[in-house]
């Protein structure tokens, strides 16, 4: 089973490069948020199929399917979408990708761990807030990534020719002017 999504994800990765080449020759839109949605709709997939299998007897010990699932569901989701950056020829949107998938889910660890402390005093409304926190610190890198990090900035503008005129005395009194367009 891991290896069927190991050749999904690099079945996306492939595509994801593919559409860069495309991109690099002018083709191709200015967002590729699909692409990194891909990957965490891969990711997801695995994270769903390693929940199938926690049941399962022996589902804590490294070598058990939900373990194995679940180590590819984090990898895809933490190193996945900064790939794709990689592969649009983005390393610093790559780097802010990375850093905000790890970033969020650890503050979001320590605010879980702080509601959790509180719930032991007795405030259970505490820990029923802690999924919700989860989800959050989790979906949040998704839509960024896809919303906002996986847009192109717009190409800097073209300079255009400008004009100035040259003025050119002529006997008499007469003047005589020329306009001149400079550039393309």
């Amino acid at each position: 089973m891991a290896s069927t999504l190991s050749r999904l994800l690099l079945a996306a990765a492939v595509s994801t490069a593919a559409a860069a080449r495309a991109q690099e020759q002018g083709a191709g839109p200015d967002w590729y948020g699909y692409q990194t949605l891909m990957v965490d709709a891969a990711a997801v997939g695995a994270a769903a199929i390693a929940w199938s299998h926690a049941g399962e007897v022996h589902a804590g010990r490294p070598d058990s399917p939900a373990m194995i699932w679940g180590a590819v569901a984090a990898a895809g989701w933490l190193v996945g979408p900064p790939l794709v950056h990689v592969a649009q020829g983005r390393t610093e949107t790559a780097a802010h990708s990375f850093s905000l998938r790890l970033v969020l889910p650890l503050v979001a660890a320590l605010a879980g761990g702080a509601l959790y402390a509180a719930g032991w005093g007795g405030c259970t409304a505490c820990l029923y807030a802690i999924p919700p926190l989860a989800g959050v610190a989790l979906l949040t890198p998704i839509v960024a990534d896809a919303a906002v990090l996986s847009r192109r900035p717009p190409p800097p503008p073209v300079p255009r020719g400008g004009v100035g005129f040259v003025a050119i005395g002529l006997p008499h009194g007469a003047l005589f002017s020329l306009a001149v367009q400079f550039g393309p």
